[in-house]
Order: C-alpha cells, then structure tokens, then sequence
C-alpha cells in the first residue's frame, strides 16, 4: 500500500496525491507494480497512520487508517482484505464494526501487533 499525502497545516483535511495497492513483485527501480490499482483510502480525508490487523480473522492481512476528517476528527478506518484483491473499499457497516471515532484531543486507539500475525519475521 503507497500512500502519499501533504500534511495540512489546518483543521482541513489534505487528500493523497497518490494511493495505491501494489501487489509485487515490486520494481526495484520505482517501486512499481504491474497490477497497481487505485485505492479509495486517501479520498476519505487526510491519512495519518496505517497498521496492519486482523480484523477478518482469516489469512488475509487487513488495514486501520487513523484518518483525519477534519474539523478536529480522528477516525479509525479499516480496509479488510480477500483473496486475489487486496484492501477493499470503503464500508460503513465495517467502520461502525471495526473502527472508532475520535478527536485529536482523544485520538482513537490504534493496533500495534498485526505484523506478527502475518509476517512472523517482523515480530
């Protein structure tokens, strides 16, 4: 997952200049990927982290975005993943399952140890 964005310097959100889910093999050279597609993560407001969890418990390793949407909100979203796919798009319903809302005075939780599920060598 590559995403590029400018911090703002307000309240207002900037969006991604690029995001993007690149399957690899990755290109050495630019970090390309054939099969590089679009990701709706960085048009929903302005990306501060992403962490890898598991919230499908199944094989597939999926996203929290701590996202800002402006106006002082702190939200954490959540991409799950499927076969063949990569992080899916945005949904609500798993939003209201899997994410919270938050501030920047009260920023909403963020998991720390998905890695270790997927990747035992990052653990």
């Amino acid at each position: 997952m590559v995403v590029i964005v400018e911090p703002a310097g307000g309240d207002d959100p900037s969006t991604a200049r690029v995001a993007e889910y690149r399957p690899g093999p990755l290109q050495r050279s630019n970090l390309g990927s054939a099969e590089s597609r679009h990701s709706d993560i960085g048009d929903h407001g302005e990306v501060q982290q992403l962490r890898i969890v598991n919230y499908g418990d199944d094989p597939y390793p999926d996203l929290a975005i701590l996202n800002n949407s402006g106006d002082g909100q702190l939200d954490r979203d959540v991409r799950l993943s499927y076969a063949g796919s990569g992080p899916g798009d945005f949904d609500y319903a798993l939003k209201e399952k899997y994410g919270e809302f938050g501030s920047t005075a009260e920023p909403p939780a963020m998991p720390s140890d998905g890695w270790k599920q997927f990747y035992e060598s990052c653990s």
